[in-house]
């Protein structure tokens, strides 16, 4: 007993988290945009305004579309999003998770400058705030697998050992795993020591994960823009993004016969909370004087973050490795660890370029086509130098985790169609859709990446995610200086949840299709 104590307390001062450790997969979810945020009006167009413009919510897209507005501008948009994942689940009988969600989307202002002058004739100041990524989403259920997790820690402990050993006592979370029975050693020929999963334990028959996420990436767009002849449009975003992301995970094991309980567990609690800065360039460009088409062009450099992460994990059994007849051990769980770790590291989000085409017909219809490209695949990790002071300035590249993601990840491409047709002066009817790629070239993740963060965060779980469907509607009614829009979005997209390697390619479908409803107040002046 006196062991066990030492082991809980050990891990307890600095032991390795687990389920949701820091990696490739994790790094891309909380980075990964696959909705559309903004006013009623750009949400109901898919958001194709890069060559459009005249839009507040596009400042974070393309600068130059707050050049075309020639009138000052606030906007403030709220609304509903519902149809929470149940991946075979049922969400009212043991998890409390609500299906609907209200939410503040957008807030603009936007202040526009005649100057008339020879060149310029207008230039225009704007604020606007969105909320980028929502992460509210559940996944859970069950695989009758007989892979374990048990042997991908063997597998890392056989690999890594005694680096993890000799590193800030990380290796004590595999203590607290041998001393609950469910790894085991013994000695090779050559002297050297060989974990395995505990040949004690029968075979694994099953295995259960839950996986509930919340929070949101929030972004707040500063914007200059500038008129040039009425030809030319020019414009400079500075961007302030704000993660806010937290993660329940947990994954248990059935280990012997198909209708016993689950005799291990672990519970992991993941928090993400930082912020970042990027900036964007941007053109709009009338190519023929007297014809409204429109090219747009612009760049957004990566969001440069630096971020905190916490964990805290429970490990329990019912085995105990110091029982002679090691059977499990009926009723409640017969021992448990727990867990935490703190980190302190930055994330270097993807370059994006976009080109943009749009144009409108006789003052009754608009279009829009818009193009994306995001180089995922060097999206970068790293870490605070030490003994430095706190900054983004002040970090060192996670060379393996970064060769790790240009091996997983490739681009990912997004395509943006928007009409709005007007039948009558005061009434406009608005359509999008968006596609938006994956971007996963490998779907299994390489425990072999011995980085600072997965010794001592070592995971088990990670998701991919399908090719993602947006679908738009909307409608719009101004009526003088007062307006107000209406938008719906179904976002249509596929994932799976995978467990540990060993159970690999075994995965549990998720659907995790969204609805939403909007609304946006805007006043011109």
């Amino acid at each position: 007993m006196a062991k066990r104590y030492i082991i809980a307390m050990a891990v307890a001062m600095g032991a390795a988290g687990l389920a949701s450790a820091q990696n490739t997969y994790v790094n891309a979810e909380m980075t990964q945009d696959h909705d559309l945020q903004g006013s009623a009006r750009y949400v109901a167009m898919g958001g194709a305004f890069s060559a459009l413009g005249a839009e507040a919510s596009a400042m974070g897209d393309n600068p130059a579309a707050t050049a075309l507005m020639r009138k000052s501008e606030i906007t403030l948009t709220a609304g509903a999003l519902w149809g929470a994942d149940k991946s075979g689940i049922d969400l009212d009988n043991g998890y409390s998770y609500g299906r609907t969600h209200f939410t503040f989307d957008q807030a603009a202002i936007v202040g526009a400058f005649k100057v008339d002058g020879r060149y310029i004739k207008n230039f225009n100041i704007g604020f606007n705030y969105h909320k980028k990524i929502n992460f509210n989403n559940l996944n859970a259920g069950e695989i009758a697998c007989s892979g374990s997790q048990l042997n991908q820690y063997a597998d890392l402990l056989n690999n890594y050992g005694t680096d993890i050993y000799n590193r800030h006592s990380d290796g004590y979370i595999y203590g607290a795993y041998y001393d609950c029975g469910l790894i085991d050693y013994g000695y090779a020929p050559d002297g050297s020591v060989n974990w395995s999963r505990s040949s004690k334990l029968p075979a694994t028959t099953g295995q259960s994960m839950y996986r509930m996420t919340k929070g949101a990436m929030h972004a707040y767009d500063f914007n200059l823009s500038v008129n040039v002849k009425d030809r030319y449009y020019v414009g400079l975003t500075i961007g302030v993004d704000y993660l806010n992301y937290s993660c329940e995970n947990s994954y248990a094991e059935r280990i012997g016969t198909d209708d016993a309980p689950y005799d291990f567990d672990i519970a992991n609690y993941h928090k993400v909370t930082g912020s970042g800065f990027n900036f964007k360039l941007g053109t709009i460009i009338r190519p023929i004087e007297d014809n409204p088409l429109r090219i747009g062009v612009a760049v957004e450099s990566p969001t440069w973050f630096l971020l905190s992460s916490h964990y805290d994990n429970t490990l329990r059994s019912k085995y105990d490795a110091n029982i002679d007849d090691f059977v499990p051990v009926p009723g409640e769980f017969y021992s448990s660890c727990y867990s935490y770790y703190n980190m302190e590291y930055s994330i270097r989000t993807p370059w994006r370029f976009r080109l943009a085409v749009g144009s409108t017909v006789s003052n009754k219809l608009a279009w829009g086509v818009d193009y994306e490209y995001a180089i995922y695949k060097y999206e970068g990790m790293g870490y605070l130098a030490e003994d430095e002071r706190r900054s983004i300035f002040n970090t060192i590249d996670d060379e393996m985790m970064n060769a790790n993601t240009r091996h997983s990840l490739s681009g990912q491409h997004r395509v943006k169609f928007g009409l709005e047709y007007k039948p009558i002066s005061r009434l406009s009817l608005r359509a999008g859709y968006n596609y938006i790629c994956d971007i996963y070239k490998s779907e299994r993740w390489d425990p072999g990446v011995a980085d600072e963060s997965t010794v001592n965060n070592i995971g088990t779980s990670w998701i991919t995610v399908s090719p993602t469907h947006l679908l738009t509607f909307g409608l719009g009614t101004r009526i003088k200086w007062f307006g107000v829009d209406l938008a719906y979005k179904c976002r249509l997209q596929n994932a799976s949840y995978y467990g540990n390697l060993d159970s690999y390619p075994s995965s549990i479908d998720m659907n995790t299709r969204r609805h939403s409803v909007i609304c946006t107040l805007s006043a011109r002046f």
